[in-house]
């Protein structure tokens, strides 16, 4: 009965609102698209990208701030080979509301009712990060959220017939970002780049992944976090085949907050791999420290697998693969400049030699002074604070000639040791 009620009230009114025509595939199909604006009554805000693509469309209404049905905005939104029924989602303000649908995705879908409240009174929802409904039959989707009346706070995953994901719950420390904590925060790593609006908003990993500049900050873009939840760096999750390690199956860019938790690019949950859940290794990468891995593979599935690689307690693949910080802690090997496995202090092509070259080739550095200190989002730069320096006070070298003498395989204290990074490869 209810669900009904909700079914007719939105039919109502958004066949009440607004008949448009759709370009389809060089037909014109009869749809109704409801949109309202900020206001009163029926509102949007945005939507940068609406995608519909052959559909025959019966009502998709969106909602947006103000007073009545409302809805924030959602950034993407693809119904692509699709018989829909009713789509409805409000927004931030009184009655119906809803915040945020990051990605929704409705492909050969027969859709009877989707309804997803938000913020504030009535029928509420807070998030839905991925929605994924795939050659489904769906009769009635209703979800609420915080606020009166019908509510509920999170309904992560949903998976509706075959959409295949994986998620983790990863914990790992940067050494360079953990050295020289700020005073009364030992427990947590630095954030200079992200302080000096440094960090990129697309991935350095290649895979083209991008985030909106606001995550970086307390909580992700909701900003209800604490400090410990603000973004550290960039960093790379590899799932590798449970036969053959050294074979990487998929990856995918990730964010670290201070505390180590590594998040999604919203900047506040869990990761999600979009690929088959079975066994598999986990391998956690940064562009300047050395990598780790699990030491055995694990199932994987929708349900959250932990991979907590600050405790020593968690083994990982291969020997010393991270360094003590203290407080019981491991962190990744920081000083892996140039991206090649290993961190070297001296002999051919040393990671200290890399920080020279750059330094010297810094465009500012008129005069070539290896005591030049360079800025910027850099390999070069060890100890993450935004600063590649060769030489002079707190350089960067120096780190990575500390962790080679300190090293335990490095019985010796030679200069040339070679730090090789606890990962098979091809």
């Amino acid at each position: 009965m209810f669900v009904q009620q909700i079914s007719n009230m939105s039919m109502y009114k958004l066949l009440k609102n607004s008949i448009c025509f759709l370009m389809i595939n060089g037909l014109i199909a009869q749809t109704e698209l409801y949109q309202g604006g900020t206001g009163d009554g029926f509102a949007v805000a945005s939507l940068p990208e609406t995608t519909l693509t052959n559909t025959d469309l019966s009502v998709l209404y969106q909602g947006g701030s103000g007073d009545g049905f409302a809805m924030g905005s959602i950034p993407i939104t693809t119904l692509t080979n699709t018989d829909l029924s009713v789509l409805y989602q409000g927004g931030s303000g009184d009655g119906f509301a809803y915040n945020s649908v990051d990605v929704t995705t409705l492909t050969n879908t027969d859709l009877s009712v989707l309804y997803q409240g938000g913020a504030g009174d009535g029928f509420a929802y807070n998030s839905i990060d991925v929605t994924t409904l795939t050659n489904t039959d769906l009769s009635v989707l209703f979800q609420g959220g915080s606020g009166d009346g019908f509510a509920t706070l999170s309904a992560d995953p949903i998976v509706l017939d075959d959409f295949p994901r994986i998620k983790l719950a990863i914990k790992v420390i940067l050494q360079g970002a953990a050295l020289h904590p700020n005073a009364g925060e030992t427990n947590l790593m630095r954030d200079d780049l992200r302080q000096n609006n440094l960090l990129p908003t697309t991935s350095p990993y290649g895979d083209g992944i991008v985030c909106d500049a606001s995550v970086f900050n307390t909580g992700g873009s909701d900003g209800t976090g604490t400090v410990s939840d603000d973004i550290v760096d960039w960093v790379l999750v590899e799932l590798r085949n449970n036969l053959n390690p050294s074979s990487v199956v998929t990856s995918k860019s990730a964010l670290l907050q201070r505390d180590g938790d590594v998040v999604d690019i919203d900047g506040k949950s869990p990761l999600v791999i979009p690929f088959t859940p079975g066994d598999y290794y986990v391998a956690v990468k940064h562009r300047n420290h050395l990598g780790v891995m699990t030491a055995n593979s694990a199932t994987l599935s929708q349900v959250t697998r932990d991979a907590n690689f600050l405790s020593s307690s968690f083994n990982t693949f291969g020997t010393n693969a991270r360094v003590p910080i203290g407080n019981g802690k491991l962190a990744l090997w920081c000083g892996d400049v140039n991206s090649n496995g290993n961190s070297q202090f001296s002999g051919a092509n040393n990671d200290s030699n890399s920080i020279k070259d750059h330094v010297i080739a810094d465009p500012l550095n008129i005069l070539g002074f290896i005591t030049y200190s360079s800025s910027g989002y850099l390999n070069s730069d060890v100890d993450l604070n935004g600063v590649a320096r060769f030489s002079g006070t707190q350089n960067d070298s120096n780190l990575i000639k500390d962790n080679v003498l300190i090293h335990p395989n490095n019985i010796l204290g030679l200069s040339t040791f070679t730090i090789t990074e606890q990962i098979p490869n091809n």
